[in-house]
């Protein structure tokens, strides 16, 4: 592990080839402060929500780990550079046009809806959320995926403050509703051919209504055509 300060203050962080299988939440906690992450030749199968707070990231590399698809809230980040391959990401299927490819819809267990309420102060019986003040002074209130206890978890992708339905704005953590499509563009930056993107919701159906991103594949010779069209020849 290797990491470097630039003279703006920001850290550059290379965790390359360590074995990691998951990022814990001590990692967002410099979410204003790293501005590269390398995280190539590891085990990460998943990336978790958190990815996308981290604000003042510019470099993100992925690559070699056994990533099947990439979370939503990257479209959160502005990077310049984004290395993803290779990675055993799911390709769509021939013909692929455009919604989603794969989707999935499940009921939220009992304790995942108590937990909930803690999480929302107007549902809550006291008017309080106490669930949402852990989180915001520690970004680690978590459901256990294996038991639906409430722990702290050593895996940011079941941290709380992180997974938030897109529709009704509420933390979840685990999803009523998933969606998975294939968009050109991550993160701001274009990507070879398309890549699976998934976005998570708190009850069945509150993705429906959800618009569609573009999945038509763009070129930068395309981009660098429709630039130089607009001068005269």
């Amino acid at each position: 592990m290797l990491w470097g300060a630039t003279r703006d203050t920001g850290i550059n962080l290379f965790l390359r080839q360590n074995l990691i299988t998951c990022l814990p939440p001590e990692l967002f906690a410099l979410s204003d402060r790293i501005t590269v992450l390398s995280l190539a030749k590891n085990r990460l199968e998943k990336l978790p929500a958190a990815i996308g707070y981290l604000h003042a990231l510019r470099e993100l590399n992925v690559a070699s780990n056994r990533l099947r698809t990439l979370p939503v809230e990257l479209d959160r980040l502005h990077l310049t550079t984004f290395s993803i391959e290779p990675n055993p990401l799911m390709r769509p299927p021939p013909e692929y046009d455009s919604g989603p490819v794969l989707e999935a819809q499940t009921l939220p267990t009992l304790k995942e809806y108590a937990f909930r309420v803690l999480l929302d102060p107007v549902r809550n019986a006291n008017g309080q959320s106490f669930a949402v003040s852990e989180v915001e002074r520690h970004g680690d209130v978590a459901v256990s995926p294996d038991d639906g206890d409430i722990l702290t978890p050593t895996d940011a992708q079941y941290c709380a403050a992180y997974n938030v339905c897109p529709t009704h704005k509420r933390h979840f953590i685990t999803p009523g509703h998933t969606v998975i499509e294939f968009r050109a563009r991550v993160a701001g930056c274009l990507v070879s051919g398309l890549v699976p993107v998934e976005i998570r919701g708190c009850l069945p159906g509150c993705l429906d209504n959800l618009p569609r991103v573009s999945t038509t594949v763009i070129s930068e010779r395309d981009e660098d055509d429709e630039f130089l069209a607009d001068f005269p020849s």
